[in-house]
């Protein structure tokens, strides 16, 4: 605490006596000794009390200027430090999903491409199943499927051509039979390509139930992340809510040191109107320390006014940043 403080107490300390004496003395009709003993005695103390309490002031005042300094200056950094993190986690977001996008969206596009080819009936396309991650076990079973599909078809050729070359002698009689079983082999092949369309279907959409539950997991974690850094912030901005009710207290004081100071002034009125026209020197100094008070109780009450915006400042802030971690729950 600045040195003032304890100059005030001991010149109110001195006081006391000095007053109750003058008193009694003006009481016992001892007027010229009351006088006497203002100007002595009382005078100097109530200069003394001014200097004092002016210091007093002025620290109180220099002090409470570098604390509000301060705690806007934290204030700003932790709103900064709140909106580079949000933005950042933003970012991290977007580019999460992109890729998770990119490696969802090009396996698929191949799985559809080839099973618009084999719908169209060309066996004979490349599938390349590169990679070890779920898609890629999908492409290299429908590669293999391909495989052995064009296999079985190569084969029934081959044996359509050995039995069209042994009945050549009775191509004729067996004409109908022959369409049957074309028409047959068709709806076979037509058979075996819907089978296929509806197992990569099938397969695409377990491979899209798969990847969204991976990136509902990385956005909750991202999630949880922002909360927890959000959750400092509203620590700190409660910790600067608590430095300025120490500051209240402060402004409480000075508001009672006002207060006495008050009292004081109007104490010495009265000495001054009862010391009639040799008190009228005693009389200035009264107002001068009464204005003082008055002065002093003025600067309490606008940092009162200050302290109440910060904290409505940090109140705003703390309740924004809480509604900020709810939605992001």
């Amino acid at each position: 605490m600045c040195r003032s403080r304890p100059a005030i107490d001991r010149v109110e300390a001195r006081y006391g006596p000095v007053a109750t004496g003058i008193v009694q003395l003006a009481l016992d009709g001892k007027r010229d000794e009351a006088i006497q003993k203002m100007d002595d005695e009382c005078r100097p103390l109530l200069v003394e009390l001014i200097q004092a309490t002016t210091a007093y002031a002025r620290y109180t005042r220099e002090r409470q200027e570098q604390l509000v300094a301060a705690d806007e200056a934290q204030y700003g950094q932790q709103r900064s430090l709140l909106i580079a993190l949000s933005i950042a986690a933003v970012l991290v977001a977007i580019g999460a999903g992109v890729l998770i996008t990119r490696s969802i969206t090009r396996p698929i596009g191949k799985a559809v491409n080839v099973a618009e080819t084999v719908a169209r009936g060309d066996l004979g396309s490349r599938i390349d199943a590169e990679g070890t991650d779920e898609t890629s076990h999908r492409l290299a079973a429908l590669a293999d499927m391909n495989t052995r599909l064009t296999q079985i078809v190569d084969k029934v050729r081959d044996s359509s051509g050995s039995i069209a070359g042994a009945a050549r002698p009775i191509a004729a009689g067996n004409a109908d039979l022959s369409q049957r079983t074309e028409a047959q082999a068709s709806s076979l092949q037509e058979t075996a390509a819907g089978m296929e369309e509806l197992t990569s279907t099938v397969k695409q959409n377990a491979d899209n139930a798969q990847h969204a539950t991976e990136l509902a997991a990385t956005a909750s974690e991202v999630a949880q992340k922002g909360n927890a850094v959000v959750s400092q912030v509203v620590s700190t901005m409660q910790a600067i809510s608590d430095r300025s009710g120490k500051i209240a207290e402060i402004t409480s004081i000075i508001e009672g040191i006002a207060f006495q100071t008050n009292i004081l002034a109007l104490n010495a009125a009265v000495e001054a109107a009862r010391a009639g026209d040799q008190g009228r020197g005693f009389a200035v100094v009264a107002n001068e320390v009464r204005s003082l008070a008055q002065r002093s109780a003025k600067a309490a009450k606008e940092i009162k006014r200050l302290i109440a915006s910060s904290v409505e400042r940090i109140h705003d802030s703390s309740t924004l940043a809480t509604r900020y971690s709810g939605s992001r729950r």
